[in-house]
């Protein structure tokens, strides 16, 4: 048990010391996407009409009368998320995309969109009078093509927890022009506002925030230490039954890991 209380001041005296935050990136890894439309403006202007979801499809998402989409882990074998970002530089460091796995059916299932990806191009910031913010959201399943730009965010908080993203859908110049294609809208609706989307990227770092408060930092370290010494089962965090040596290491890796990189 020495031992172990000489590793707990230990890991005090080390956030002490490291207190001060380093820039490094951090992984979405997971997480869901929420999404709301106005399927009634959709079939009035664009004969769209919604007929159903596939089963990977969650419901309800975060928002009032939304579906969601889970985002795929890193590790996925297809369409494997690689957004990460600086926390504390977010839109000087962000890159990759946000990989999402379950479609929408429309008109008794003859149009179906569906494993959303959510990316980034330069090139459309600033489009849609001003209001696209650079993101967009891509089809990759049935209909293939960019169906909507991401408006200018309404929410966003990045950390290195987690990051959330809100903002509305515009129909994109790609999916307007499809429409007409199809003779499914009789005009263009290029950047008519016809949702909105909540994306909740997780960063796996949850678990090194031991004291549940969204932020990762001292006092976690301080939590963890008192959750130790009174052997609260909080603070086995390999399951054994018991906290011991493993479960301090495992605390470090998790901390260092995620807040220094």
């Amino acid at each position: 048990m020495n031992k172990l209380m000489s590793g707990l001041a230990g890991l005090v005296g080390l956030g002490m010391v490291l207190a001060p935050a380093a820039a490094n990136d951090v992984e979405i890894e997971g997480g869901q996407t929420s999404v709301v439309l106005n399927f009634d403006a959709l079939a009035a202007a664009a004969s769209l009409e919604l007929s159903g979801v596939s089963g990977d499809v969650i419901a309800p998402g975060s928002l009032d009368g939304s579906v969601a989409f889970g985002i795929t882990p890193r590790t996925a074998g297809d369409l494997p998320t690689t957004f990460a970002y600086d926390a504390t530089d977010f839109f000087g460091t962000f890159g990759g995309t946000i990989e999402h796995r379950g479609s929408v059916f429309f008109n008794d299932g003859t149009v179906e969109v569906g494993n959303f990806t959510i990316g980034f191009d330069a090139a459309r910031v600033g489009t849609l009078d001003g209001n696209a913010s650079g993101f967009y959201v891509e089809s990759t399943a049935g209909v293939s093509a960019i169906l909507f730009d991401v408006a200018n965010p309404s929410v966003l908080f990045a950390s290195s927890l987690e990051a959330v993203v809100g903002a509305d859908l515009l129909v994109s110049p790609e999916f307007a022009g499809f429409l007409l294609s199809i003779e499914f809208a009789e005009a263009d609706l290029t950047g008519v506002a016809v949702g909105e989307a909540l994306v909740e990227g997780d960063t796996g770092c949850s678990a090194a925030d031991f004291n549940d408060d969204g932020y990762l930092n001292f006092f976690d370290i301080i939590s963890f230490v008192r959750a130790a010494v009174k052997q609260k089962p909080s603070a086995d965090l390999d399951g054994s039954g018991m906290f011991d040596y493993r479960d301090l290491q495992q605390f470090v890796e998790r901390y260092l890991s995620c807040r220094w990189g």
